[in-house]
C-alpha cells in the first residue's frame, strides 16, 4: 500500500473517531446546560420557601390581632347565616382562637347579647321613605307590610310585622327570601284582638308612615283589624296571602267529606308499619294537625305515588310488594278519591308557583288562569281562585304593579316564625325573648350592624329586654331557689313592644319601648319627614 493510500486511511478513520467524540460531547453540553438550569430554578424556589417560611414564623410570633367589630361580625354571620345555635358558635370561635389566635373567644351569654342588640339596632331604626314611581298613593313610603301573629307559647303570643319594598320583582326576579325583608315591629301580648292589633297598627303607622299595603294571611282578628283600620280614615289596600287561601277553598270542599278523614287515618296507621320495617324509606310525610290542608296535598301525593307502586294483580309470596301492600292495607280503597284530591291539589300549587316565582300581574294571572281551566265550572276551588285574582289584580293595578308584579305570599314572615321557635332560643318557647331576638333573624349581616352592636350600651338592652324568663324560672324551680307561687309572678299581662324610634323624639309622643297598653297619642305628620332625612 503506498503511503498516500494509508494517510487517507488514516485520515478516515480519526474522522470517524472524531464524529463519534463531537456527538458524545454535544449530548453531553446539552444535559449539562439543562441540568445547570433546573438546579438555578430549584435554588430560587428553595430561597422563596425559606422567605415564606419565615414570614409564617413572624406571623406566629406576632399573630394578627382581631378587634372587637371583626370578632362580633364574624359571630352574627355564624348565627343569621350559618343558622347555628349560641352555644356552637362559642365553640366554632373557640376553635378558631386556639388555631390562629388573636381574639378571647366569646361565651355564649355575650353572644346572645349580641343577637339582642342586633335585633334592636334594626328594630328602632326607622324605615327608610323609598321614592317609588310604581305606588300611585303619593303618601305611601315604598314599603309593603306583612303581618302575622304567632301561635301562643307560654302567656305570650307574638304579633310580627316585616316590610318589603312594594317593586320587589322590579329588581329582583325571584321570590323573596330572608335578605329581602326588615324587621319593622314586634311585640307580644296574652292574647291578641282586633281591637289591639288595629290599635298597634295605627301607632306603627304614626311612626314609620303609610305602606303601600298590608299582606296579611286573611285571618279573623286581622281582617277585623284591618277594618278598624280602614275606617279610621287609613284606607290601605289589604293582600291576602294566596297559600293560606287555597288552603280554606281545599278545607271548604274537603273538610267534611269523610273519605278524607278515612284516607288520612290509614296514611297513619301506615306510617307506623313502614318506620319499624325495611321499607322505612317509603313512610308518608307527617302532616300537622293545625291548617293541616297547608300541606295535605304532600300526603297526597305519597298516596298516590304508592298507589303506582302497587299494581293490579297478584303479588308473589314473600316478595317486597307483598310487605308493602300489608303495610298499606285499605289504601286501594280511596284510589279515586285520592287521584281526584290530586288532580285538584296540582292545578292549585300550578297557581302559586307563578304567584310565588312571578308575583300577581299579567302574565301570572292568565297562567293561573289556564291552570284551573280544567276543574269543572261550578268547582268552588276554580271559582274561588278565580275570584282571588280578579279582586286582587284590581290592587295591582292600583299599585302600579300589574306589569312588574305584586307580592301574593307571606312565606317569608312564616319563616322567620319558624327560626325564631328553633334557632338560638332554647328547647323553652319564651313568646318575650323570641321576639327580642326576631329582629336579628331577618337581612344580611354588614360591618356597619357590627359596629351598631359594639357601640349600644348595655343599658339599653337592659331596659329593653323583658323582666322575666321561662328558662330562669325553670332553673330556679329545679335546683330549689324557686317555690311554685314565683312562677304566677312571670304571668305578664302587659304587652311587650317594640316599635322603631323616630330620630325627632320631640315631635313624637312614643318614646318608650316597653309599654302598658295602647291608649298613647300617635306622633304628628312630622315624623314621616324625620324618617326620610
Amino acid at each position: 500500500m503506498s503511503t498516500a493510500s494509508k494517510l487517507r486511511h488514516s485520515r478516515n478513520i480519526w474522522k470517524q473517531k472524531a464524529s463519534k467524540r463531537a456527538s458524545i460531547s454535544r449530548d453531553q453540553r446539552k444535559t449539562i446546560k439543562r441540568q445547570r438550569g433546573k438546579i438555578r430554578d430549584q435554588n430560587e424556589e428553595l430561597r422563596s420557601c425559606k422567605a415564606r417560611i419565615a414570614e409564617l414564623e413572624s406571623m406566629t410570633q406576632h399573630p394578627k390581632v382581631f378587634v372587637k367589630v371583626e370578632v362580633i361580625f364574624l359571630a352574627l354571620q355564624l348565627f343569621v347565616v350559618a343558622r347555628i345555635g349560641l352555644r356552637a358558635i362559642s365553640r366554632v370561635l373557640k376553635v378558631i382562637s386556639s388555631s390562629i389566635g388573636g381574639f378571647k373567644p366569646p361565651c355564649p351569654q355575650t353572644i346572645c347579647n349580641w343577637v339582642n342588640k342586633l335585633s334592636l339596632a334594626r328594630l328602632w331604626t326607622v324605615p327608610e321613605v323609598i321614592r317609588l314611581s310604581t305606588p300611585k298613593s303619593m303618601f305611601a313610603n315604598g314599603w309593603m307590610f306583612m303581618i302575622d301573629e304567632s301561635i301562643g307559647h307560654a302567656c305570650g303570643k307574638m304579633l310580627l310585622v316585616l316590610g318589603i319594598r312594594v317593586d320587589h320583582y322590579a329588581n329582583n326576579p325571584a321570590y323573596p327570601n330572608m335578605s329581602d325583608v326588615r324587621p319593622i315591629a314586634v311585640a307580644v301580648a296574652k292574647s291578641w284582638t282586633g281591637e289591639s292589633i288595629a290599635a298597634f297598627i295605627q301607632e306603627l303607622i304614626g311612626v314609620c308612615g303609610r305602606p303601600a299595603g298590608f299582606l296579611s294571611d286573611g285571618g279573623k282578628n286581622l281582617g277585623k283589624a284591618m277594618t278598624i283600620v280602614k275606617n279610621q280614615g287609613f284606607n290601605l289596600p289589604v293582600i291576602r296571602d294566596i297559600s293560606h287561601f287555597i288552603a280554606n277553598l281545599l278545607e271548604s270542599k274537603y273538610g267534611n267529606d269523610q273519605r278524607l278523614d278515612d284516607s288520612l287515618s290509614i296514611c297513619g296507621e301506615s306510617s307506623k308499619r313502614l318506620k319499624q320495617s325495611i321499607l322505612a324509606c317509603l313512610a308518608p310525610p307527617k302532616v300537622r294537625t293545625n291548617a293541616r290542608f297547608m300541606n295535605l296535598h304532600r300526603l297526597v301525593k305519597w298516596a298516590d305515588k304508592i298507589l303506582d307502586l302497587s299494581p293490579v294483580g297478584r303479588a308473589a309470596s314473600g316478595s317486597v310488594l307483598e310487605k308493602l301492600r300489608k303495610s298499606v292495607a285499605g289504601l286501594s280503597d280511596h284510589r279515586s278519591f285520592i287521584e281526584q284530591f290530586s288532580a285538584d291539589a296540582r292545578f292549585v300549587l300550578d297557581c302559586l308557583k307563578h304567584l310565588k316565582q312571578q308575583g300577581l300581574n299579567r302574565q301570572s294571572k292568565a297562567l293561573c288562569r289556564k291552570a284551573v281551566r280544567e276543574l269543572r265550572n261550578n268547582d268552588p276551588i276554580k271559582l274561588g281562585t278565580i275570584d282571588w285574582l280578579n279582586d286582587h289584580m284590581k290592587i295591582a293595578r292600583k299599585l302600579g304593579l300589574a306589569d312588574i308584579g305584586m307580592l301574593a305570599s307571606t312565606d317569608s314572615i312564616e319563616s322567620v316564625f319558624g327560626l325564631s321557635k328553633s334557632h338560638g332560643v332554647g328547647n323553652i318557647k319564651d313568646p318575650h325573648h323570641m321576639a327580642l331576638k326576631i329582629g336579628a333573624l331577618c337581612g344580611d349581616v354588614t360591618m356597619g350592624d357590627a359596629h351598631a352592636v359594639a357601640t349600644m350600651p348595655h343599658a339599653l338592652l337592659e331596659n329593653a329586654a323583658p323582666q322575666t324568663s321561662l328558662q330562669s324560672d325553670r332553673i330556679g324551680i329545679f335546683s330549689g331557689l324557686k317555690n311554685l307561687e314565683s312562677i304566677s309572678h312571670g304571668d305578664v299581662t302587659e304587652p311587650f313592644m317594640i316599635l322603631p324610634q323616630p330620630k325627632n323624639r320631640d315631635n313624637c309622643h312614643i318614646s318608650e319601648v316597653n309599654t302598658g297598653g295602647y291608649n298613647k297619642s300617635i306622633g304628628p305628620p312630622a315624623i314621616l319627614e324625620a324618617s326620610a332625612s
